[in-house]
């Protein structure tokens, strides 16, 4: 039987869909805090960003709809392993970092917006923000109707004003400094600064939640799901590129004008503040509200999607209350503890899935988990090297013994070696079994 194509509307509401469940706290704070510190390398760090916070987001989305799900993926490598590593992915970018991190951001921006800041008033908020979250996300594969139709749009419209506002305050002459992070290697710590906003990882969480809403857009109609998400992704990757693009403008007319910042929050604050006057932080707080609003959403409705496929007997709803109060009481340790913790679980977690994306690219064969595993393995151990020399100094002489470990990539060669290695082993194998 032929396969049938979404119509284009559709594919436009799905691929906002995809654009809305990934843009969120940390692609809004991070691309103009990029382009504040990189300064005039901003060229260079931008294109090593894009790699894991646009390519690898959209390629995960692919990966994990070829391989029907996280786990299955995960499984090349092994049983056991794709039991921890799905767990342990879910939690970091569930209720343990990813989920909190949106409402403790957008509180930040709604407690300026309001020119009150309280425990009180955090744990009302975080109260508020994450009860409608859970009532949006209890019919997970609506989402499209409530995010794609909604909320996208007027999203990208109050990013469009926010752009072209500080497009008309441009200055010519805006030559900004370079920090000591984007001196050496911008490209490199602009790839590593990608993982903050943690789409890659996201991308193999929401992959149930996605596939769910291609269906209902299909409407029982034989549609190639994989081959609708790679066309909606591409989309949403275009529009991915276009707001980082907008945001890296933004952080340099911003950091120009007000350039005693500590993080992109502020930029996006005193930009806003310059331009629209009191009304400013009210804008922003709309902006940081709703894109981060999208994502605890999806987050929600994928992390309960998951645990009830792995422990049913709860069931979806009482999952979805359950990673609801506990992200509202992570929410509230705040921003920047949240922000801290994340650094090295995604230091350990990424080379890891960025490897995975990689290898699902190519037709999977029987006897190819060698592959994977020896891939897999050479990248953690160098990793999890690294995230100890910060605390050992006898691990960090270790550390420094590996090509490209100053820029945080020394996992990189011995995932090469891996790779070579397991490829070699699977070709023997091939060969004695003709």
């Amino acid at each position: 039987m032929m396969r049938e194509n979404l119509t284009w509307p559709k594919r436009m509401v799905f691929a906002l869909t995809i654009f809305s469940l990934f843009f969120g706290a940390g692609n809004l704070i991070f691309p103009p805090y990029l382009a504040f510190q990189a300064g005039e390398n901003i060229t260079k760090a931008f294109p090593g960003f894009a790699i894991t916070a646009i390519l690898f987001p959209i390629l995960g989305l692919v990966s994990v709809a070829k391989a029907e799900g996280i786990d299955n993926l995960s499984s090349r490598v092994g049983k056991t392993f794709s039991f921890l590593f799905t767990l342990v992915v879910y939690l970091a970018i569930g209720p343990c970092l990813a989920i909190p991190r949106t409402a403790s951001t957008s509180y930040e921006m709604f407690a300026s917006a309001i020119s009150a800041d309280n425990k009180v008033i955090e744990a009302v908020y975080s109260i508020a923000f994450f009860s409608l979250a859970a009532l949006f996300s209890l019919r997970p594969e609506k989402l499209a109707g409530k995010l794609g139709k909604v909320l996208s749009p007027a999203l990208l419209t109050l990013l469009l004003i926010l752009f072209l506002s500080s497009m008309a305050i441009y200055p010519e002459d805006a030559v900004m400094d370079i920090h000591q992070n984007y001196s050496a290697a911008p490209f490199f710590q602009g790839f590593l600064d990608g993982y903050q906003t943690m789409d890659a990882a996201a991308a193999l969480v929401f992959g149930m939640v996605v596939v769910l809403n291609a269906k209902t857009l299909s409407e029982g109609r034989n549609v190639d799901l994989v081959r609708e998400e790679a066309k909606s992704g591409f989309i949403a990757a275009i529009l991915l590129f276009a707001v980082y693009f907008a945001l890296v403008v933004i952080g340099r007319v911003s950091g120009y004008y007000w350039n005693d910042v500590s993080n992109g929050t502020m930029l996006l604050s005193n930009i806003t503040g310059g331009v629209f006057g009191q009304f400013g932080k009210v804008f922003i707080a709309a902006i940081f509200m709703i894109a981060c609003f999208n994502t605890c959403v999806g987050l929600l409705s994928s992390c309960a999607t998951y645990f009830e496929k792995l422990f049913p007997k709860p069931g979806y709803i009482k999952w979805l209350m359950i990673f609801a109060v506990s992200s509202a009481l992570i929410a509230n340790a705040g921003l920047d503890a949240i922000i801290k913790a994340s650094v090295p679980a995604l230091s350990l977690l990424y080379p890891i899935v960025l490897i995975l994306i990689v290898l699902s690219l190519f037709p999977y064969k029987s006897g190819m988990n060698i592959i994977y595993k020896l891939s897999t393995l050479f990248a953690f151990i160098p990793s999890l090297l690294h995230v100890l020399s910060s605390y050992l100094e006898s691990f960090a002489k270790l550390d420094s013994y590996l090509p490209f470990s100053e820029s945080g990539l020394g996992w990189v060669v011995p995932a090469l070696i891996g790779l070579s290695i397991g490829l070699l082993i699977f070709s023997i194998r091939s060969i004695e079994k003709k």
